[in-house]
């Protein structure tokens, strides 16, 4: 049986992951994809703004070599101080030898996130890691390592054709004004309104605007003009950031909706979803993406298929407490 080991990325003199590790990774993740889900989900825009956030562990991330050095896996590893949680995504290669490999990738971010919580000093540290709907043999490895299930969450997709999009943007409703300036006074009235929104959301943990822009601009994903703000008499209520995270796969990504709760029930979540599907359209994206918590109390699953957007696929969210 052959040895494996985890490597850490290379860097350049630029501090950036050399472009051969990066292929590597890639490469990996999309056939992995390929394999479970059909098609690639994982872009090279979306990688590159990964390896370039704060919170990635360059200590943890890295790729799953077999004795001969052939790459056949690969773990990427974040953190969440704020919350005391240690995120994982591992990917391997299909084959014969794919449970192997996965029990690899997952022992090394069970010893990784053991180490970065000692390192913290702080007890209450969590893994979270996942698997695709239907992968049987992904949950399986999971449990074998001590980790449950503990929520699910969609992708969800509206093809840019489908006759729920409106032919234009809707009229803002009255009293509400957009607000699209790529200056720090809106960006921090959009992090406000993200960051309030979702104290009621499952695992949540408030962030600081330093942390939070320094996570939402790593990267060459950023969208600039897709950054949206509606404020209600003059006040922030509502946001939406798009990105360019799908790019390569054809599509528009609405990263972030929120609406501060005295605002709900208005709309807006509607009208800033509509509008950004006209734009997206308008840009020739073949269709738009988001991500939700499919257990979500708030109703946002019903919002979203409310404006013709369906799940396309499912992902399974486990824990483990360290």
């Amino acid at each position: 049986m052959s040895e494996l080991t985890v490597r850490p990325l290379r860097r350049d003199a630029a501090d950036q992951v050399v472009a051969d590790d990066i292929d590597a990774l890639l490469g990996v993740f999309t056939a992995f994809e390929t394999d479970r889900l059909g098609a690639p989900g994982t872009t090279r825009a979306e990688t590159l703004a990964r390896m370039q956030m704060p919170r990635l562990s360059r200590e943890e991330t890295g790729l799953l070599i077999d004795a001969s050095d052939d790459v056949v896996g690969a773990v990427v590893v974040a953190t969440n101080p704020d919350g005391k949680d240690v995120y994982a995504d591992p990917a391997v290669r299909p084959g014969a030898d794919e449970r192997r490999l996965l029990e690899a990738c997952l022992d090394h971010a069970v010893a990784g996130a053991r180490r970065i919580a000692i390192a913290d000093g702080r007890d209450g540290w969590t893994l979270r890691t996942g698997h695709a709907g239907g992968d049987d043999l992904a949950a399986e490895v999971l449990a074998s390592r001590g980790l449950t299930e503990v929520r699910r969450f969609y992708r969800m997709r509206i093809p840019a054709d489908s006759p729920a999009i409106p032919a234009e943007p809707p009229p803002l409703p009255e009293g509400v004004e957009l607000v699209v300036r790529d200056d720090e006074e809106t960006r921090r009235a959009i992090w406000l309104v993200d960051d309030e929104s979702f104290l009621d959301h499952w695992n949540y943990h408030p962030i600081s605007y330093e942390d939070w822009w320094d996570d939402m601009s790593a990267g060459p994903t950023r969208d600039a003009d897709g950054w949206w703000l509606l404020r209600v008499d003059g006040e922030p209520a509502a946001m939406m950031v798009m990105d360019e995270s799908q790019a390569e796969n054809g599509d528009g990504y609405v990263g972030v909706l929120a609406v501060r709760r005295p605002w709900r029930g208005r709309g807006l979540a509607t009208w800033l979803l509509q509008s950004a599907f006209v734009r997206e359209r308008g840009r020739g994206r073949a269709g738009i993406q988001l991500s939700v918590d499919a257990d979500n109390l708030t109703g946002a699953v019903r919002l979203y298929e409310s404006v013709g957007m369906t799940p396309l696929r499912v992902r399974h969210g486990f824990a483990l407490e360290l």
